[in-house]
């Protein structure tokens, strides 16, 4: 290819033809819903939509509905029971992965998927590696061999749950890794995700059922920015850092340093439709982004 992929070109919309399906029919989306994301974007409100509309089953983004179904939802917590083994198995492998419609890349990952699968763990477990499951809260395991910043853009990461000794109050749980892609090798993500696939929950919304407890286990794992984010629409969350103390902040926005994890608490006291995604504007416009369908 004669020209490089940078996202300052996507932005621009001057894309080679490898990126033009995802933009163009982002494109066309924000056209064809305009009167749908006029409303101005106010903090506490929210429009319903917003952000050109990118809602349902005409947006650019790869995978069926069940797709990301295994790193979204965790694994079921297990009782507090000192000295039990938790087993893995996880295969470093390259794998071709389809980020964003129409857009390969040459992934490195554990068990074919980037992030790799979810890990979880009560405290008091031990791994293979003979050390004690502990402390409990949102954990990461990653790759730490060289060249380490290419093994973490490469996507040999994942979360790691460890749950405390007396169980959290039940919850409707979801995991979310942040996550960016070079596609063209230049330095910088040229799209942006959380669990892998851009703007796969803005095609796929989360559907939760209004009132219930919500936990989202939150790591940020992108390579090439200093800091990732989250945002959520109409709603604050109490945010536990590191998910280890029961100290937190009421916030609707947390932003998180490469490696950083912790965990959300929330609850929908309304049905409907909302948005969630990385507040810095380029992050959400090249695919970080999605919606919470809340129903009764």
């Amino acid at each position: 290819m004669s020209k490089r992929l940078t996202r300052r070109r996507l932005l621009a919309g001057a894309a080679i033809p490898v990126a033009a399906v995802p933009l163009a029919k982002l494109a066309g989306a924000g056209g064809s819903n305009a009167g749908a994301s006029t409303s101005t974007h106010i903090h506490h409100a929210h429009a319903r939509v917003g952000h050109a509309a990118m809602i349902g089953s005409s947006v650019p983004a790869p995978g069926g509905p069940n797709t990301l179904d295994a790193l979204l939802n965790p694994p079921p917590t297990l009782p507090h029971k000192p000295g039990r083994v938790r087993s893995y198995e996880l295969v470093a492998a390259d794998h071709e992965i389809e980020v964003a419609q129409g857009v390969k890349y040459a992934a490195w990952t554990y068990n074919g998927t980037v992030p790799g699968p979810v890990l979880r763990a009560t405290e008091g477990d031990e791994f293979t590696y003979e050390f004690p499951a502990t402390p409990y809260g949102m954990q990461l395991y990653h790759c730490h061999a060289t060249p380490l910043k290419k093994h973490i853009h490469k996507g040999l990461y994942g979360a790691f749950i460890i749950d405390p000794p007396d169980p959290r109050a039940p919850a409707r749980e979801l995991v979310m890794v942040m996550n960016g892609y070079d596609t063209d090798g230049d330095g910088e993500n040229n799209f942006y995700t959380v669990n892998g696939l851009a703007f796969y929950y803005a095609k796929y919304p989360i559907r939760v059922k209004r009132g219930e407890l919500v936990r989202i286990y939150l790591a940020n794992l992108t390579e090439f920015d200093l800091i990732n984010s989250l945002h959520i629409h109409a709603n604050f969350f109490r945010y536990y850092p590191t998910g280890t103390t029961d100290q937190f902040e009421y916030t609707d926005t947390v932003m998180l340093c490469q490696g950083q994890r912790g965990i959300l608490e929330l609850e929908f006291p309304n049905p409907g439709r909302f948005m969630f995604h990385a507040h810095q504007s380029e992050f959400a416009e090249l695919g970080w982004m999605g919606f919470f369908q809340v129903e009764e």
